[in-house]
């Protein structure tokens, strides 16, 4: 739930020309439950002297025609698939139980814990966030030795609450696996402990954008700003864990009091306008970046009945800086000296190269901060009376989509290439048709780990095309 109000006053009282006031409350909430059997039965039929033969007649083949045809290599095209609910009701049934190494102590666990049966478990949580933000901005302008000039500044108020609400899960012992050798496997109580974490922080964000015409058709801005980014609220679940092998024994624990990280961002630019609608732009930026979230790990003793065990324990905290710099370089140009009806030509091409560094650079080697990679974008497009159509080409270089781990490497999103296309009639003043293609030449996205050649994923969403008609009505 999101309400907003914006008033704007026009003062005209010397270089004040506006104030502008406004109010936001925010209400969301993110909640998951989890659902599993009454313990996990499924090592009882691994371990069984035997193997359990399932049925042909249980399986169907699933065909994927198509399947990654963006990509290289050759995927399979198809593979068996089975409904689970059939596949549990065959394991717990009598002809399978016979087959079973103790028939009868195999019954005896079916019918304790109600067969495969899932039941809700106390790894549900749900977070709450509310907000109440408040701004003022004043609008100036005037002329500095005949160059005009306009300065936007303000001040915007944040109030935040989260609460986190889930439980708190007894850890009783850890007996080793029968089915893994080498690992364990967690015992946990039945006597969950309700947890409600609450949680409020204030910010207050101002900001000042001027800009100033120093010849004509020539423009310079500067800009600075503080921001700040909440932690997702999956982030801030209030529950843990514990597993892993016995040589690696790793944990993660709950950290619902994470603070937002805030940014200090400065951009200057440049912009000639050296024709009716078109221009050339250089900009710089940089942002200085404090609380950025890491995952900390700490060095914890567990001592249950079976013994005492070292584990490392992962929580997220906000510990990390980081210093983000980079520019860009833009140019439109409209063709409008070509004869009608050509003089709706024009093109956008822009490219923008960005570069970080962290506190949390490992050994010496820089690590890219998530989500940070070098972009460029060209747009073709013609406008012309009642006609509009663009094809764009979006391009975005490799970069860091999680951080490593202590049990892995980072995960990066491969260089990724999209074209998309638009386009639109205006039948009258109230009326106009639209078409829309996205990733029409059914690109594919790529995650890998540190190295490109190990993939983890690979998605294919293939394009995606709509048609529509559009109504304004005053």
């Amino acid at each position: 739930m999101e309400v907003k109000v914006d008033s704007l006053w026009t003062v005209d009282h010397g270089a004040l020309a506006k104030i502008g006031l406004g109010a936001m409350i925010s209400d969301r909430t993110l909640s998951s439950k989890r659902k599993r059997t009454t313990r996990p039965m499924l090592w009882l039929w691994g371990d069984n002297s035997n193997p359990i033969w399932l049925p042909e007649s249980m399986f169907t083949t699933y065909d994927a025609d198509g399947f990654l045809s963006g990509g290289s290599g050759s995927p399979e095209q198809s593979w068996l698939t089975f409904n689970s609910e059939d596949f549990f009701d065959y394991l717990t049934s009598t002809e399978v139980v016979a087959q079973m190494d103790d028939p009868e102590y195999t019954q005896q666990l079916i019918d304790e814990n109600d067969g495969f049966t899932m039941h809700q478990v106390p790894w549900t949580y749900e977070i709450n966030e509310e907000l109440t933000a408040l701004y003022a901005d004043f609008y100036f302008d005037g002329e500095l030795a005949d160059m005009p000039w306009s300065i936007t500044t303000g001040i915007r108020y944040v109030e935040t609450t989260s609460t986190a609400k889930g439980f708190a899960i007894p850890l009783l012992d850890l007996e080793p696996s029968t089915s893994k050798p080498g690992f364990v496997n967690v015992i946990e109580g039945d006597d969950y402990t309700p947890i409600t974490v609450k949680h409020t922080y204030d910010n207050w964000l101002p900001s000042i954008n001027a800009k100033i015409e120093i010849v004509d058709d020539l423009i310079a801005r500067f800009a600075y700003s503080k921001s700040m980014t909440r932690p997702e609220l999956d982030a801030m679940s209030p529950e843990s864990g514990y597993g892993g092998d016995v040589d690696n024994l790793s944990g993660w624990g709950p950290n619902p009091k994470l603070m937002p990280f805030e940014s200090d961002n400065l951009d200057l630019a440049l912009e000639w306008y050296y024709d009716e609608g078109s221009y050339a732009a250089v900009a710089m930026f940089t942002k200085d970046v404090d609380g950025y979230l890491a995952s900390e790990e700490v060095e914890e003793v567990v001592t249950v009945p079976s013994g005492s065990y070292n584990y490392r324990i992962s929580r997220l905290v906000n510990s990390d800086q980081a210093d983000i710099e980079g520019y860009e370089i833009a140019l439109q140009h409209m063709f409008t000296s070509l004869p009608a009806p050509f003089d709706g030509l024009g093109f956008i091409a822009n490219k923008t190269f960005v570069d970080s560094e962290s506190t949390a650079d490992e050994e010496g080697q820089s690590l890219p901060l998530i989500g940070l990679g070098d972009s460029s974008n060209l747009i073709l497009f013609y406008e012309k009376d009642k006609i509009q159509f663009r094809v764009t080409y979006n391009k975005r270089d490799r970069f860091m989509q999680s951080k490593p781990r202590s049990w892995r490497d980072g995960h990066y999103v491969d260089d990724y290439e999209q074209v998309d296309i638009s386009g639109s009639y205006d039948i009258n003043e109230n009326f106009t048709i639209f078409f829309e293609g996205i990733n029409v030449t059914n690109e594919l996205y790529t995650t890998t780990a540190k190295y490109s050649n190990q993939y983890l994923d690979i998605t294919e969403t293939g394009a995606r095309y709509s048609v529509g008609v559009r109504g304004t009505f005053n």
